[in-house]
């Protein structure tokens, strides 16, 4: 689209798995040190590696609930324009609407993101592979 935002259910989705698998990446790095409890040459290293160490320690819970709510976010798009892609499918070949404004929820169910299965595992919002006709 010429506006500079995807709204390609298939790329959102892959972007939302993509970003899950980021988090779960960040959450298994440990900063620590095998001189752990040694000096490491002076005064000024031991002093950084613990600055590091306690940064890290306060940072990395916050930036992991940053990565799984944006991941989240992507995903609700995904799913938003993937049944918006539908929609505009049904109301193309004038088949009866079963969802939407009025009329039901979006496919999915309305649960919200990262509820169930991680994005990723089945088939697009929308039922394809995302590209529009």
């Amino acid at each position: 689209m010429g506006n500079g935002f995807v709204t390609d259910p298939g790329q959102l989705t892959a972007l939302a798995t993509t970003l899950y698998r980021l988090k779960a990446d960040y959450e298994a790095v440990t900063v620590t040190s095998e001189a752990d409890g040694e000096t490491l040459g002076s005064r000024d290293v031991e002093s950084g590696a613990h600055t590091v160490r306690t940064t890290w320690t306060r940072t990395r819970p916050e930036v992991g609930r940053l990565l799984d709510q944006l991941a989240q976010g992507v995903f609700a798009a995904a799913r938003e324009y993937g049944w918006t892609e539908e929609q505009a499918r049904r109301d193309a070949s004038g088949s009866p609407t079963g969802g939407g404004p009025g009329g039901g929820s979006p496919p999915g169910g309305g649960t919200s993101a990262g509820g169930g299965a991680a994005p990723g595992g089945g088939t697009s919002p929308g039922g394809g592979t995302g590209a529009s006709p």
